[in-house]
């Protein structure tokens, strides 16, 4: 995760020797020993999940710090290729001067390792936060389309029932005018047999008149 950032800073901080090649990597080297120890400790290992400040500061502050410890490998490399050539000849340093680039070798291999350690712990544990922000943000986003769902499905019921609701009349005002439409229908057939048989006297009457 943090690998191509280590890359820029580490192009953006090459070093510019400005004196005594030995001086300026010893200061180097010291300086950083001040800075990198701090960001090995447990505590703030275990913050890095959570804290959103400390993961800024990573990025910020122990990331160029790292950048700076990997542009000091080439100049001491060179330094300590001198002090190990074996050529009386071709010796550019003097039995003193040996002993201090190798002793600055080893102390820079303690303070590489400690850097390296310290990429490759922050490095997954910003890739976990990472992976755990996104899992939230998934449940997140899922939590909220079951929301989505489930208000839809709700107002699809209401949808439902009041179509229901509205057949159900439909149905009940339309058997109540069959039943009011055959009730009309009864009337219509009992007042024309009343008005049927009351002709039916009426003639009977007259042809008993007209017999008599």
């Amino acid at each position: 995760m943090y690998a191509k950032l280590i890359e820029k800073q580490e192009a953006a901080g090459a070093v510019v020797l400005k004196g005594p090649a030995y001086k300026q990597i010893s200061e180097e080297v010291e300086a950083l020993f001040n800075v990198l120890p701090a960001w090995d400790e447990q505590g703030r290992k275990e913050a890095i999940q959570v804290d959103t400040v400390l993961q800024a500061k990573v990025i910020a502050e122990l990331l160029p710090s790292i950048a700076a410890v990997r542009n000091i490998a080439p100049r001491l490399d060179k330094m300590h290729k001198k002090a190990l050539e074996p050529d009386p000849d071709l010796q550019t340093y003097g039995p003193v001067m040996k002993e201090k680039v190798l002793k600055l070798h080893e102390r820079y291999l303690l303070l590489a390792t400690l850097a390296e350690s310290l990429l490759a712990y922050y490095d997954e544990a910003a890739g976990k936060a990472q992976e755990d922000a996104d899992t939230a943000a998934a449940e997140v986003q899922q939590q909220q389309v079951k929301e989505i769902e489930r208000a839809n499905k709700a107002e699809q019921d209401v949808i439902v029932c009041e179509k229901r609701e509205k057949e159900a009349q439909r149905a009940k005002e339309a058997a109540e005018r069959a039943v009011a439409l055959e009730i009309e229908s009864k009337k219509r057939e009992i007042a024309r047999a009343k008005l049927e048989e009351a002709e039916e006297r009426e003639r009977a009457a007259a042809l008993a008149a007209v017999g008599g």
